[in-house]
Formats: structure tokens, C-alpha cells, sequence
């Protein structure tokens, strides 16, 4: 990694840097929202059938999207692996 990027060393202590910057700004956003973080126990604690209560937007379309063409598919007796034209 020598020449324009700089030494290994160079590289690491500014990916620390970042990832430093980025927890402050995140600890930051818990501070004034009131989120905290789940701690270890905590997640060990959930069972593995649970999930999130609230829906991310972006992947709640593309999981409706998938469904409805598959059960498009479905309905008309087209077998899942069927080309498709």
C-alpha cells in the first residue's frame, strides 16, 4: 500500500479515525433520542423467531414487491422456476 495512499500504518490509524468519528456521532444520536444500544445478554435473550416491529421502507417494498410476484406466479400455475418472458 505504499506510493499515493501512504504506508499500511498511514491507512490504519485513519480507518480508526473514521470509525471513531462515527461512533461519536452515533453515541451522539442515542444521547438525544433516547435509543440505547442491546447489550449482550440482551440479545442472547431474544428468540431467534422474533423480529423488528417496525419496517425498514426500502426493504419493506422490495419484501412486498418479491411477495406479490410470486404469489402472481403462483396464481397462475406457473411453477416458481418458470423462465420468465
Amino acid at each position: 500500500m505504499d506510493g499515493e495512499e501512504g504506508s499500511a500504518a498511514v491507512v490504519v490509524l485513519e480507518l480508526r479515525d473514521r470509525v471513531r468519528a462515527v461512533e461519536l456521532e452515533r453515541a451522539a444520536e442515542r444521547a438525544s433520542t433516547g435509543a440505547r444500544v442491546l447489550g449482550r445478554r440482551a440479545v442472547r435473550a431474544q428468540s431467534w423467531r422474533d423480529y423488528p416491529a417496525s419496517v425498514d421502507l426500502h426493504r419493506g417494498r422490495a419484501l412486498i414487491t418479491a411477495f406479490t410476484r410470486s404469489l402472481a406466479r403462483r396464481r397462475s400455475g406457473l411453477p416458481a422456476n418458470a423462465p420468465r418472458n
